[in-house]
């Protein structure tokens, strides 16, 4: 910016291949006369105000072809004298983005093409300064972790602010995996970037720690489809989640489980239907059946059943426990 009530020169600094913007701004006086005709004096003329006006001049794409001093002439009010400088972030995707991965040391990197018109190059982020010039380049070195992720560095000139480029550090990170139970289904939530899994599975877990199933999602979501006999859905699930990027602990595959207990009153078994048949004056028969319940069945009563009806009576019975996995085609 330049002000033309003093025509010293200007120096304005700009990127190569950004938007310049040289901003005049011409100051005088307005005098009142009462002289119609003839050459305008200042001598026979009043001041009566002053003036502003600003001139923005824009130059789209400037290169170092645009070099050179621009004027805005009125009587040649003000000069500005236009230079172009070169910044560039090395190891960049694209002219926004710097690519890390999570637990690996990085560099941002920021180099100039000339020291001519700059006085010294800082990487600064959230009004932060990470580190100072070293000549033509300046670096940050460290470990970044996902909370990282989405931050902006810029390297800037400490004299001119005109004097800078912005970058946005995209890390890579290995899901963190987070799993829900909910009315008859499971949710496995993942957080990685870039959000796109290579596996996604549920795996149910008994309580003696063996793997009953194992299901590959194509969501992260699980219905359960056993509502005739809910009790089949207890036991310990795991999200097993993979992007192909080991966490911090060298893992590809990350994972997190959650118990399902259903508590409700027991229920027969199909297994049931087949019938005993017992021998008329033989002192004792052994009656077998299946039964879901959780919690376990603390007592059984026996009672006879059909035209006349018996007597219900307590019986002494053993419990083994047994985990049925063949139910409903095999399905959870």
């Amino acid at each position: 910016m330049v002000d033309t009530s003093c025509l010293a020169i200007n120096h304005e600094c700009a990127i190569d291949g950004s938007l310049s913007k040289l901003k005049f701004i011409v100051k005088g006086p307005v005098y009142y006369s009462t002289i119609e005709k003839g050459p305008y004096r200042v001598s026979q003329s009043k001041r009566f105000s002053n003036y502003t006006i600003n001139i923005n001049l824009q130059i789209y794409k400037v290169n170092p072809e645009d070099e050179g001093i621009y004027g805005c002439s009125l009587y040649d009010f003000g000069r500005i004298n236009l230079h172009v400088a070169k910044l560039w972030f090395s190891n960049q995707s694209d002219l926004k983005t710097v690519v890390g991965q999570e637990g690996q040391a990085m560099d941002i990197k920021c180099f100039s093409d000339t020291t001519k018109y700059i006085n010294a190059l800082d990487i600064v982020s959230n009004g932060t300064v990470k580190a100072i010039w070293n000549n033509k380049t300046v670096s940050y070195s460290f470990i970044p972790d996902r909370t990282d992720h989405m931050t902006k560095y810029q390297c800037v000139d400490r004299k001119h602010s005109s004097i800078m480029i912005e970058v946005e550090l995209t890390i890579r990170y290995a899901p963190s995996v987070t799993v829900y139970y909910t009315n008859g289904t499971i949710e496995c939530d993942c957080d990685g970037a870039p959000p796109i899994y290579s596996v996604n599975r549920l795996d149910k877990i008994s309580k003696y720690g063996e793997l009953v199933r194992s299901v590959n999602l194509k969501s992260k979501i699980f219905t359960f489809h056993t509502d005739h006999f809910p009790y089949q859905r207890n036991g310990r699930y795991m999200c097993v989640v993979s992007k192909g990027i080991p966490g911090t602990n060298g893992n590809e595959l990350q994972n997190s489980s959650i118990h399902v207990k259903y508590k409700g009153p027991p229920v027969s078994a199909k297994e049931n239907r087949y019938v005993k048949i017992g021998k008329e004056e033989q002192s004792s028969m052994r009656i077998s059946f299946q039964v879901y319940s959780c919690p376990g069945v603390e007592n059984i009563f026996l009672q006879k059943i059909g035209r006349v009806r018996g007597k219900r009576r307590q019986i002494k019975y053993f419990l083994r426990s047994t985990l049925l996995n063949n139910e409903f085609d095999n399905k959870f």
